[in-house]
């Protein structure tokens, strides 16, 4: 039997639509809170989402920062590293908060065992008593250098040349300081060298009679002996720096001048003159000015060697003058007059010995008889020569020899010369 369709009116229809209608309206008022509750989870979600992702955000750039910290902190230790000097930082209460590797060479401990040291404990008790006054120098906002000596590792000394530098924040408080080492031993050990340099040089040229001293190119004294005290009775410190016209004087500078101009030139000069020192009196002296010339070519002063010849120059004088009155005898006499040295050679003879023989001094000296005498004449007065010098005693005797174009008969007398020793000479003869 077949099912035959419902049939529905239009009435009925419009009810049944009506009736749905009505009951999704109440579905949803039914799920009003409910959407607004999802709502809100789902703002609370999104809200959550926002917050991690800030969080995120932060951690990524906190990470970014610390590895451009350590980034830098690498930097900051390969450029201190390479410094030749040892770089630290210490805090207010003087412990180590940074080092360079130089300090491992200094102290004999590596930077990771000197972080969080004090000073004290780190340098030892005797080195902290000289650093302690500027340590705390720098803690109260000022920069202090000073020089100490710390214990090295193979029992000997180092000596350092420290500079510290305060940490000064934007508010004025000193948060520690920064401190820069540097060894300075080889210094220390050049400078010694040269002070016993020095005091060698002093005990040599203050043991000299004689005045050194060194000029720079400004005309200045620079270094003087103590024979300037003796000359001018000023000390080496109060000669130090002054100009050499106002030490000798205008008189005597004007008269060195042209030669301190050749000094400053670049040749040594060496010259005898008199000098009226202003305050050292009138000197006959013996100068030698020598030149200090630079790699660069550069004269940056000179060298001064001066001695007082004044008494061998009076000694001199004196020997020139008695020579002077000796000659003017020998000259004025009507006797021949000569002498010879040991080897027979003519060393002197007067006017009359010219006269009779025609022969000028010159033209004598340094030769012997037999270049101006008959072989058999010059052999016998050789043999008297002999004959004086053996037995270092006066000879007479009565000769004839030829001069002027006649012949003469002389009385000689020949005679030993002597020094202040007694060692023979010479031989003197005098022929009348």
């Amino acid at each position: 039997m077949k099912t035959q369709p419902l049939r529905k009116t239009k009435a009925q229809l419009v009810e049944e639509v009506e009736s749905l209608r009505l009951r999704i309206a109440e579905l949803e008022d039914a799920c009003a809170p409910h959407e607004s509750q999802g709502r809100a989870l789902r703002e609370s979600e999104e809200s959550k989402d926002s917050g991690l992702g800030a969080i995120a955000a932060n951690v990524t750039e906190r990470k970014h920062a610390e590895a451009a910290l350590r980034e830098s902190e690498e930097r900051l230790k390969l450029i201190t590293n390479a410094v030749p000097a040892g770089i630290s930082y210490f805090d207010r209460e003087q412990r180590f908060r940074f080092t360079n590797e130089k300090y491992e060479s200094l102290l004999g401990m590596k930077p990771s065992e000197l972080v969080g040291k004090t000073l004290e404990e780190a340098i030892g008790k005797k080195a902290y008593k000289v650093a302690r006054q500027y340590a705390q120098r720098a803690l109260s906002g000022q920069t202090a250098s000073f020089e100490n000596t710390l214990p090295a590792k193979n029992g000997g000394k180092i000596s350092i040349a420290v500079s510290y530098v305060p940490d000064i924040g934007p508010d004025r408080t000193v948060n520690g300081f920064f401190a820069l080492v540097l060894d300075i031993t080889e210094r220390k050990r050049a400078e010694e060298a040269l002070r016993e340099s020095e005091q060698q040089f002093r005990l040599l040229t203050d043991a000299l009679p004689a005045l050194i001293s060194f000029v720079d190119s400004g005309e200045r004294y620079r270094l003087n002996n103590t024979a300037y005290e003796h000359w001018f009775g000023h000390t080496r410190e109060q000669l130090y720096g002054r100009h050499v016209k106002d030490v000798l004087g205008e008189v005597a500078y004007d008269t060195i001048k042209p030669h301190i101009n050749t000094a400053l030139s670049g040749e040594t000069v060496t010259f005898e003159t008199l000098l009226p020192y202003k305050h050292g009196g009138h000197r006959f002296v013996r100068a030698s000015y020598v030149p200090h010339v630079l790699e660069s070519g550069q004269v940056s002063g000179f060298f001064v060697l001066v001695e007082d010849i004044t008494e061998p120059k009076r000694l001199e004088e004196t020997l020139r003058k008695s020579e002077a009155r000796l000659r003017s005898i020998m000259d004025h006499t009507p006797a021949e007059i000569f002498l010879i040295d040991t080897d027979g050679r003519y060393v002197l003879v007067n006017r009359e010995f010219e006269r009779r023989y025609n022969l000028t001094e010159e033209e004598v000296k340094g030769r012997t008889i037999h270049d101006f005498f008959p072989a058999d004449i010059a052999d016998e007065f050789s043999a008297q020569d002999r004959e004086v010098l053996e037995t270092a005693g006066a000879m007479v005797r009565e000769q004839q020899i030829e001069y002027g174009g006649a012949l003469h008969t002389d009385l000689e007398v020949k005679f030993p010369i002597v020094d202040s020793t007694g060692a023979v000479t010479g031989i003197g003869g005098i022929a009348t």
